[in-house]
């Protein structure tokens, strides 16, 4: 239980710009640990797991409609099973992911983490800027955290102070394989 929490919570890293805490380093089943800066104010939530994947629910402690918000998923594929990093995928294999997102109209960019960590920003262009996804892969698991926008924000829009937090806190983010 405390190793999905750390995930979760260096997840909030990407969040907000709120004091930070401490850096927080926990094993992710054994697999992989994910390290980071955990922001003052947010909490996280389980909403399912199981030995190969897990969805989450990070939120701010304040109960408000209108605030930002991250959902987490991480799951194993098999498709990437041979595939270490991100970095690890052919330009062929880049494109194929992504046109996963074909239905939306999207910006695509790479971000380096200070820490090496290669992640694919999806982020919706337009008016309607609802959803930002950074995207990585770690030793056949994908790791997904999605900003979205509050339920009570009319249309559901992204402001780019939101976007902002969220790209500058992502380069704090570190993942490295846990010593047997």
């Amino acid at each position: 239980m405390r190793k999905i929490i750390a995930l979760l919570c260096a997840a909030l890293l990407l969040l907000s710009s709120a004091a930070l805490a401490d850096t927080a380093a926990i094993d992710y089943f054994d697999r992989f640990e994910i390290r980071g800066t955990i922001p003052d104010g947010w909490h996280s939530t389980i909403l399912s797991q199981s030995d190969m994947d897990l969805d989450g629910d990070i939120r701010p402690d304040a109960d408000d409609p209108a605030s930002a918000y991250m959902t987490v998923n991480i799951c194993f594929n098999e498709t990437y099973a041979s595939v270490g990093t991100l970095k690890d995928l052919s330009e062929t294999e880049m494109n194929l992911l992504r046109q996963t997102f074909d239905e939306y109209t999207v910006a695509f960019d790479t971000l380096e983490t200070d820490t090496g960590v290669s992640l694919l920003v999806a982020r919706e262009t337009g008016d309607d800027q609802d959803f930002l996804v950074l995207y990585t892969i770690w030793q056949g698991y994908e790791i997904e955290l999605t900003l979205l926008a509050g339920e009570a924000v009319p249309g559901r829009v992204l402001t780019d102070a939101q976007i902002g937090s969220c790209l500058s806190y992502a380069k704090s983010l570190g993942i490295s394989a846990v010593a047997q």
